[in-house]
């Protein structure tokens, strides 16, 4: 064995140190068997040894990348590309680029999708040498699919470099059946434990603008990180569906100001009169509550320039007032005051019950309270509310503002022993309201309806307590 034969086997050393001193000596004598080995040692995992392999063979052979001896060589460098080590991967990629076959097109593309950024550096250089017009190519566009499935990746340098390649393959990659359907892919992604994860799903879902992920980018809304919050506010502002408002307009007392923003531009977006509408007119009187406890100066001057922007909304419910119900509670409304500007209070109404206005109906004159009848729960009619306060099958009655009671024959309530369990437990429930006088009940007129079997005791009540008894 010569000295030569002997210093391209200790290129397979173990040692790596014996491998880097071969692959110098080898330089020095510039002996052209050593190219193919030295072109081996290109994907050593020691830097140190492939810079040495890499400058013996710009000594023995300036062209070796052009040799047939490198073409041989191309598979295993494409192999390379998905070993362990970056640093192997990253100089397989540049060997690759020296080389410039085209049989490395498809394994670089897919390169540009590794964690390490300077193997995607590499791969794009060495894809720009072989081909400049590589985004164009049939290649190229049959890895979209993959490039929008890295957009969900957890390396935030991989998501990053996935939408600029993208961006360079198919600019409308967004609009493409290929996007639309991994819309569920990028829904689930919402729910990923890291939560950077789930604010670039959320940028992807309004990239794409599909209506399917309206409802889990409103959840996103609550999510405890702001960026996330913030992400899906801008991707409901694209999608531009109308159901998303009133979720945003609840976004809009986020504590924290980018999220704020966000919600208002997205509103901009999808309603820019959105502050005239209904939907925020029930809104006023939360963001009246959370200007009362806000306590950063910041915070509370936004709060107070948003509800001067918004109140006009209110009006329609002031203006009905008292002829207001709630839907959530049976109840009617109380005025309040909320100081704005310094010598102005503006009058709102809420709900006495809940306190809020998002389930008021506006002019509703007459509320009559039912027992027995076939209303499950509550119907309109005009400008009359029908509510039920009693249920048989619980046994239990309900607390509601009335102006008339009503009772009438059913199903459920069979004899006298039911109907005086009802009206005595109707009675308690409406008496025990402390927040009314207690002259309220004796002006609520009873009618009955049908031959009922009442007992005296149940007429009793109905005549002392109650405003009278009327049968129709």
């Amino acid at each position: 064995m010569d000295k030569i034969e002997e210093l391209i086997k200790k290129l397979k050393d173990e040692n790596w140190r014996v491998r880097w001193n071969a692959a110098l000596a080898l330089r020095e004598i510039g002996d052209e068997r050593a190219i193919e080995p030295l072109i081996n040692a290109l994907r050593d995992g020691y830097s140190d040894v492939r810079n040495a392999a890499f400058k013996a063979l710009e000594e023995i052979e300036p062209e070796w990348h052009k040799t047939e001896v490198v073409g041989r060589q191309v598979p295993e460098f494409i192999n390379a590309l998905r070993d362990k080590d970056s640093d192997v991967r990253s100089a397989a990629a540049w060997v690759l680029g020296k080389i410039r076959d085209k049989r490395s097109v498809a394994p670089l593309i897919n390169a540009l999708r590794d964690w390490d950024q300077r193997v995607r550096s590499a791969a794009f250089k060495a894809l720009e040498e072989i081909e400049p017009e590589w985004h164009k190519t049939e290649v190229a566009k049959r890895q979209v699919p993959e490039f929008i499935n890295a957009l969900r990746d957890k390396d935030l340098d991989v998501r990053n470099a996935a939408f600029k390649v993208l961006e360079e393959i198919e600019p409308e990659w967004h609009k493409t059946e290929v996007a639309k359907r991994q819309v569920p892919e990028f829904i689930n992604a919402l729910r990923d434990r890291d939560s950077d994860v789930r604010s670039a799903a959320a940028w992807v879902l309004g990239k794409i603008g599909d209506e399917r992920s309206v409802e889990s980018l409103i959840n996103a809304l609550m999510d405890e990180y702001w960026h996330v919050r913030e992400a899906a506010c801008k991707a409901l502002g694209k999608i531009k569906d109308q159901k998303a408002i009133k979720f945003l307009i609840n976004t809009l007392r986020d504590g924290y100001s980018y999220v704020r923003n966000a919600a208002f531009k997205a509103l901009e977006e999808i309603e820019p009169e959105w502050h005239k509408t209904e939907v925020v007119g029930r809104q006023v009187p939360e963001f009246v509550k959370t200007l009362k406890k806000a306590k950063d100066k910041e915070y509370r001057n936004y709060l107070k320039l948003l509800v001067e922007k918004i109140f006009f909304s209110h009006k329609p419910f002031v203006d009905s007032y008292p002829y207001l119900f709630c839907t959530n509670c049976m109840l009617r409304t109380k005025k309040e005051k909320v100081r704005v500007k310094f010598f102005k209070k503006w009058s709102y109404v809420v709900c006495r019950g809940c306190g809020t206005a998002e389930a008021l109906i506006i002019g509703i004159k007459k509320v009559v309270g039912i027992i027995g009848g076939n209303i499950s729960d509550y119907s309109i009619d005009g400008d009359t509310a029908y509510v039920r306060l009693w249920f048989e099958k619980e046994k239990s009655a309900r607390n509601a503002d009335i102006d008339m009671l009503l009772i009438t024959e059913s199903e459920d309530i069979k004899d006298e022993n039911e109907y005086d369990k009802a009206i005595n437990t109707v009675y308690d429930v409406l008496v025990n309201d402390r927040s009314r006088s207690r002259k309220y009940i004796k002006k609520i007129p009873v009618l009955i309806q049908g031959n009922l079997p009442l007992s005296i005791r149940a007429k009793r009540v109905l005549e002392n307590e109650f405003g009278g008894m009327t049968h129709l």
